[in-house]
């Protein structure tokens, strides 16, 4: 049962352990009215209607005690059907933990939030699954994804669409290039440094009006569109 519950966010095995002070899974199935009395007994910001998407469904948010914000989509039948926590710095919202039920579309989640309400949502040491959520958003249009290295600072163009091993590396990847026997030693310094870079990336997405579904970014734009969102991620 839980295994299907988390289909959409497998591999996220480093951080679905924890669920920043609720556990997102318990919130799966239950009356919004019922996860609402919980919520608000120790939250920040009590958890209230925010939107509704564009499917006819509602999200929730709110701000638990540790700061954490959650959103959270109600179904037609008046159960949360998908949660998501992220945790906020500067502008942007940094995905945490997510777990909805199957066919819930955590990506229009992420979706109607980027487009209809400019949020940035950036995401480190992304998953399998999380990067399927991101390009199935990505297909639905408007949004433009792209990589930025917190210790230079540089924004790299990256496609997740035709080449998602720019943009993920699994740990169990990086544990299987330590161990490589292949090649020079200086050739497998050079690989392992490379894949960790690319483990170590936030992939940052954002509105777009001008980018259509998976439509490449040219070069020329990335420095421009770093710019604005370097500014407005607080970093």
């Amino acid at each position: 049962m839980m295994e299907d519950i988390i289909s959409e966010v497998v591999d996220r095995t480093d951080i679905t352990r924890r669920a920043a002070g609720f556990h997102n899974k318990w919130f799966l199935n239950k009356p919004i009215e019922s996860v609402q009395t919980s919520f608000n007994k120790t939250a920040r910001r009590k958890l209230k209607h925010h939107s509704m998407m564009e499917d006819g469904r509602q999200v929730y948010h709110g701000i638990d005690h540790d700061g954490h914000h959650h959103f959270m989509v109600r179904g037609d039948d008046g159960t949360v059907h998908a949660s998501v926590t992220a945790i906020k710095q500067g502008k942007s919202h940094g995905i945490d933990v997510a777990v909805a039920n199957p066919g819930a579309g955590v990506h229009k989640l992420y979706h109607h939030l980027i487009t209809k309400h400019n949020h940035i949502l950036t995401s480190k040491e992304q998953s399998s699954g999380g990067l399927a959520i991101w390009k199935k958003m990505k297909r639905m249009g408007g949004v433009g994804i792209h990589g930025y290295h917190p210790k230079s600072g540089r924004a790299q163009h990256v496609d997740i669409m035709s080449r998602p091993e720019l943009s993920h590396v699994s740990h169990s990847e990086l544990e299987r290039q330590r161990k490589s026997k292949g090649g020079t030693v200086t050739q497998r310094k050079k690989e392992y440094a490379d894949l960790k870079k690319t483990q170590g990336m936030i992939i940052v997405a954002h509105k777009n009006k001008n980018i259509r579904p998976s439509k490449t970014v040219r070069e020329s734009m990335i420095d421009t569109i770093f710019r604005v969102v370097k500014e407005r991620v607080g970093d």
